[in-house]
């Protein structure tokens, strides 16, 4: 559950996400970035994270409760591992260096993508990653060659007209609604309708688009 929340919270944190970011732009005029982001992201998902865990632990509480010699185990596995290697420290200083560029990309003008390329290329200089590491990513592969095909399955869809006019059919039909309640019934309907999706993305590809723009109609700031 921790996971979905922190997801939600940062642009970088999932591969829909950047498509979300696309979609909003290319379909509505809506530009987002990575601080943006963060920061409409920042309250909800903090108190998702004090308030989920709970509500989770009061209806399934865990079997285990108490964990007295997790502190010594812990230091003994420290111990075994020794003292952080080289690549582990130049992992950190690129880890950071990723970050502060996402955070302030928008107004250095380095996109996102840029910096993960940079980061990359860092990850390579240092020998924190070989090539062979690289090409071992199947799941990465895959997750880049369909991203591309839904990127280009939603632009020809919005410019084929059928975003438009399905995000205008969703409108007429709430006419003469208020936008929180539109809001409200289309977060509701987003939601729920994931149930019909394998996975996030392809559920960020038919959905988002469409229902970005009725509410955008409805007058949602």
């Amino acid at each position: 559950q921790g996971n979905l929340i922190t997801a939600a919270m940062f642009l970088t944190a999932m591969a829909g996400n950047p498509l979300a970011q696309n979609l909003a732009s290319s379909t509505s005029n809506v530009h987002i970035t990575w601080m943006n982001w963060f920061l409409a992201a920042l309250v909800p998902g903090l108190v998702s994270l004090i308030v989920v865990p709970f509500i989770i632990y009061k209806i399934y509480p865990p079997t285990v409760k108490e964990t007295p010699n997790a502190k010594s185990w812990a230091e003994n596995e420290l111990a075994t591992m020794g003292k952080i290697a080289l690549a582990e420290k130049f992992m950190i200083g690129i880890f950071v260096i990723a970050l502060t560029l996402w955070i302030v990309g928008s107004f250095i003008h380095i996109d996102a993508t840029l910096t993960a390329f940079i980061a990359l290329a860092l990850l390579l200089l240092t020998g924190v990653l070989t090539w062979q590491d690289i090409l071992n990513e199947t799941g990465a592969w895959n997750t880049l060659v369909w991203f591309s095909v839904l990127v280009l399955m939603a632009d020809q869809l919005n410019k084929l007209g059928f975003i438009p006019w399905l995000s205008k059919s969703i409108a007429t039909s709430l006419g003469g609604l208020s936008w929180p309640i539109v809001l409200v019934i289309l977060i509701l309907f987003y939601f729920y309708s994931h149930y019909l999706f394998a996975s996030s993305t392809a559920h960020i590809s038919a959905m988002y688009a469409a229902l970005l723009g009725v509410a955008i109609a409805a007058g949602a700031p």
